[in-house]
Parts: C-alpha cells; sequence; structure tokens
C-alpha cells in the first residue's frame, strides 16, 4: 500500500499505461495483418494490460474536495449552514438576486409567442413559395407542351407550302402546256380551213368544167 503511494508508483503508473495500450494496439496490428509472431505479440500486449490494471486498483482514490468553500457562489448562504432549500424557492432567489421580476417574464412569454408567430407565418411562406414554384413548374411543363405543337405547326405550315408550292408549278406547267396546245389547235385548225378552202375551189372548179362539156 505504501508502494501506492510512493512518488515513483506515481511517476511510473502514466509510462505503463501509454507502453500497454502500445503493445496491444500492435499485437492486434500484427493480427489483423497476419504477420509472424502476431499471437505472441498479442498475448504480451494483453498481458501487459492486465499486469496495469491490477496495479490501478492499488492506487488511492482522488480526493473529495469541497468547491463551495473556495467558491461560495456554488451554495448560498442557506445551503452552507445546512437547511435544506427546494428547488423552486432556489430558482426563486435566483430571479430576484438578478432582478427578473413577473413583468420581465411576462415580457418573455410575449416575446416567446411573437416568435411562434413568427415561425409560423414564416411556414407559411414557406409553403407559399413551394405552391408558387410548383405551378411555375407546371407552367414551364404547360408552355413546353405548347411550343412543341407550335414547332409541329411551323413544320406541317412548311409541309403545305411546299406542297402548294409543288402544285402550283405543276399548275404553271400545265397552263404552259395548255397554252402550247391551243396554239397547235388554232394552227391546225388554220390548215384545215386552208385544205377546205383547196378542196372547195377543186370541187367548183370540176363542177364548172363538167357543166361547161
Amino acid at each position: 500500500m505504501n508502494f501506492a503511494n510512493s512518488k515513483f508508483y506515481k511517476w511510473l503508473m502514466p509510462y505503463l499505461y501509454g507502453w500497454g495500450a502500445s503493445l496491444v494496439i500492435l499485437g492486434a496490428l500484427f493480427k489483423i495483418l497476419h504477420l509472424k509472431f502476431a499471437n505472441e505479440m498479442l498475448m504480451v500486449g494483453m498481458g501487459t494490460e492486465a499486469l496495469i490494471f491490477f496495479m490501478s486498483a492499488f492506487e488511492k482514490a482522488p480526493k473529495n474536495y469541497k468547491w463551495e468553500r473556495a467558491y461560495p457562489g456554488i451554495l448560498d448562504a442557506e445551503e452552507t449552514d445546512g437547511d435544506d432549500i427546494t428547488v423552486t424557492q432556489q430558482l426563486d432567489k435566483m430571479l430576484k438576486d438578478v432582478n427578473v421580476d413577473s413583468k420581465v417574464i411576462k415580457t418573455l412569454g410575449d416575446g416567446m409567442k411573437k416568435l411562434s408567430q413568427s415561425a409560423s407565418d414564416l411556414g407559411d411562406v414557406v409553403d407559399g413559395t413551394k405552391q408558387y414554384n410548383s405551378q411555375m413548374l407546371s407552367a414551364s411543363k404547360n408552355l413546353e407542351k405548347i411550343n412543341d405543337l407550335y414547332m409541329e405547326q411551323i413544320k406541317s405550315s412548311e409541309q403545305q407550302f411546299m406542297a402548294t408550292k409543288k402544285m402550283t408549278s405543276n399548275l404553271t406547267s400545265s397552263l404552259d402546256h395548255t397554252s402550247r396546245l391551243h396554239v397547235e389547235l388554232s394552227s391546225l385548225s388554220e390548215n384545215l380551213n386552208a385544205l377546205n378552202n383547196v378542196y372547195g375551189g377543186m370541187l367548183n372548179a370540176m363542177t364548172t368544167k363538167q357543166k361547161k362539156k
């Protein structure tokens, strides 16, 4: 017991704690990495720790100091005299010492109510913001759909324009062919009229010649 209270013991024990912990950690490391002599290292470390814990059992318990004597503010005068004081009384005395009366407590309560109301209003604002964001997201999706429909309309209009242009080109070509056909028919009609005149003259000449005979 005298050894446990000696200066050498108090000087040696902190070193033993560190050395023992180091040996245990090294033994665990050897074991995890499957190194050679891992079992021996672990046994030495655990044995050292066991010896340290055995020796630490002889250490003297720390002295319980009366801090209230060094710091009188910890306990009030009534507690130092040995009288029992309830928690409520201690709280009342503490509030009285810091000049906290019912008005201050009422003001604090009103402030807490206002803070709670502000938090509630903030929650409403957050909910409104979420709803607004949801509406904006929905509107954005609808706008994308409208944009897609608009692009489809533009594409369809371009296709219709190209078809109309092609049809107009075909009609123009048909009109050109019709004009040429009309010219050719007119020329054919003129040629037929000329042939008719020739045949008519020939018939008249033949008829006149027969009458003279």
